[in-house]
């Protein structure tokens, strides 16, 4: 049986113009992401599953790779919630002891799914694990990379994150509620109560859902009381304009471009 289980989350290549919309660097490839995930995933001393979903079409060179590492599962442009609603649900019923959930536009370092199971293994209390470091929330980043790889409470991160599945079974439908209405084409009656319910939520909707998860929104739902355990330094990153600190990425880009896989 398989130690953990990926749930690789894909869209078609973005245009040009759409960089500057989502803040992307100019090197910013799908292609070089997905590799760098699967030279990853040849570190891992462990049995590993993985199923890779794709919203719309893709370019033939990243299905080529999906299909030679995983499952492939072809989706008719759900758009950004349903489809992560989607793979929660598959995650729910994974028969492994843990689940990972990755969106197409982050870097990752070869030692990253590696450092994350470890990470599960020493610290038995924590019951979700981003390696994105998030640099908005530090006040201020220190200049020297610490010596030494390190794992912190955080208070958030996006929708790339390691799960036990224990617990994601527990906080599916919390996580769940914070999708309600998120999707262009949601009706307009779910859209009215995402925004009424938006007075109450200070931060963007993912900040909202970590936060509840671990017992601290102001929601009804608050009453799960689990642990984020980030790394320092991130050994990924979502490839925007808030990198993971003091790792060049754009070397990494180049280098995952290169990777035989």
């Amino acid at each position: 049986m398989a130690r953990i289980t990926f749930f690789y989350r894909s869209t078609g290549d973005e245009k040009k113009e759409e960089f500057a919309v989502k803040q992307r660097p100019p090197y910013f490839s799908k292609l070089a992401c997905l590799k760098s995930f699967l030279v990853a995933l040849e570190k891992l001393n462990e049995d590993y599953e993985v199923v890779f979903y794709n919203d719309s079409a893709i370019p033939a060179e990243r299905e080529k790779l999906m299909k030679k590492y995983g499952k492939v599962i072809q989706g008719n442009g759900k758009g950004n919630a349903k489809s992560f609603g989607y793979l929660l649900e598959l995650g729910k019923k994974a028969k492994s002891e843990l689940v990972y959930f990755a969106e197409d536009d982050y870097l990752y370092m070869p030692n990253a799914l590696k450092e994350l199971i470890g990470a599960f293994d020493k610290y038995p209390e924590a019951s979700y694990i981003t390696l994105y470091d998030h640099p908005d929330k530090y006040k201020k980043i220190p200049a020297k990379k610490p010596s030494k790889l390190r794992w912190k409470n955080v208070i958030s991160t996006c929708f790339t994150f390691g799960a036990r599945r224990k617990a994601l079974r527990s906080d599916i439908n919390r996580m769940k509620f914070f999708l309600i209405g998120m999707n262009h084409d949601s009706p307009l009656y779910l859209k009215a109560f995402r925004y009424v319910i938006s007075f109450f939520a200070a931060y963007d909707w993912d900040h909202e859902m970590w936060m509840c998860v671990q017992g601290k929104g102001p929601f009804f739902l608050n009453m799960s009381k689990k642990t984020l355990l980030s790394s320092e330094p991130g050994l990924a990153t979502h490839v925007n304009n808030l990198p993971s600190p003091y790792y060049d990425w754009k070397k990494q880009h180049d280098a995952a471009q290169r990777a035989k896989v």
